[in-house]
């Protein structure tokens, strides 16, 4: 990832094997069970794209660019109507055969978007390893 700001969320151990994990989020329908309600607006999602709103950084558009089979998964997107992004999850074996994963998002930001941004881009990044660490149901919708 090229990018001039790059954030990592911690390490977080799920309880999907890390092909279960691979096959869940390279499905973008299925991301939105992995937000918390209220958390994001105007969710949209085909399974290879999807849009979504959240506060103070308006909409996000969003693409899967590339994978490589149950260890990552590449996002691509514009946010802030100006910066690209790119979103990877890192799959990991963990203990007893599940998953560990780890979100790294890169973007090139001005120095004012870059101070604006990143509260809520660390938030995300928690909020997200968080409710994968919660979710139980990555079978079932592969």
């Amino acid at each position: 990832m090229a990018a001039d700001t790059i954030l990592e969320s911690r390490k977080g151990s799920v309880t999907g094997t890390p092909e279960e994990v691979y096959n869940f989020v390279t499905d973008i329908r299925n991301f939105g069970s992995l937000i918390p309600d209220g958390y994001i607006t105007d969710w949209e999602a085909a399974k290879d794209s999807g849009s979504f709103s959240v506060s103070p950084l308006g909409s996000v558009n969003f693409r899967l660019d590339e994978s490589k089979p149950f260890t990552m998964v590449s996002y691509k997107g514009l946010a802030l109507s100006t910066a690209n992004f790119a979103l990877d999850l890192i799959i990991e074996p963990g203990e007893a055969g599940m998953a560990d994963v780890k979100v790294r998002l890169g973007t090139d930001l001005n120095p004012v978007l870059r101070m604006m941004a990143d509260a809520p881009a660390r938030r995300f990044l928690e909020t997200l390893i968080a409710e994968m660490e919660k979710f139980t149901c990555w079978k079932d919708r592969e």
